[in-house]
């Protein structure tokens, strides 16, 4: 017995388990993205956005520092 011919089943049965694993895999990360979809899907628009600071307005020419990002 040649030394090819004795790996063949091991080269075999370690691309089985890679092609196993990649297709579960496969199937649950089909499975988190449906999960993910719903839970996002439906509470899109049920709360209203909150505003935690007031309006800032921002022109050219505007005499504005860095501190005054942080007041």
């Amino acid at each position: 017995m040649t030394k090819l011919t004795a790996r063949r089943p091991l080269i075999a049965l370690v691309a089985a388990i890679l092609l196993i694993s990649g297709l579960a895999f496969g199937l649950y990360v089909l499975r988190l993205d449906g999960v993910i979809r719903e839970k996002f899907d439906g509470k899109r628009w049920s709360l209203p956005a909150v505003v935690y600071a007031r309006p800032l307005e921002l022109y050219a020419g505007l005499a504005f520092s860095p501190q005054m990002l942080e007041d």
